[in-house]
């Protein structure tokens, strides 16, 4: 297992935020309602679960836990709407996927 540290885990945090953006948009584009509950969680045990609000609206963080090495890949994300519509959305080092 690769432990990241200094500028390779800013990089990788980075990217999965990048990610979890993009598909938080594709939710949106998918007529999916705000606010969302967001939960997030990797092979290692991290985890964090939040509110996204959109609108600029910092979202709101309800519970994590973080294993020393962070996210490992892939991340699996499950969004759920107001409408309690869910999907599952899959980060890997090379894509996105919404199942």
């Amino acid at each position: 297992m690769t432990i990241l540290q200094g500028d390779e885990l800013e990089t990788a945090t980075r990217d999965i935020t990048d990610a979890m953006r993009e598909a938080l948009e594709t939710c949106v584009e998918r007529g999916m309602k705000l606010p969302f509950i967001l939960c997030s969680a990797s092979p290692n045990g991290s985890v964090i679960c939040m509110r996204v609000r959109g609108g600029g609206i910092e979202p709101e963080q309800l519970c994590e836990h973080f294993e020393p090495e962070g996210f490992r890949m892939p991340v699996t994300l499950m969004v759920l709407d107001q409408n309690g519509e869910a999907v599952r959305i899959t980060i890997t080092t090379k894509c996105t996927i919404l199942h």
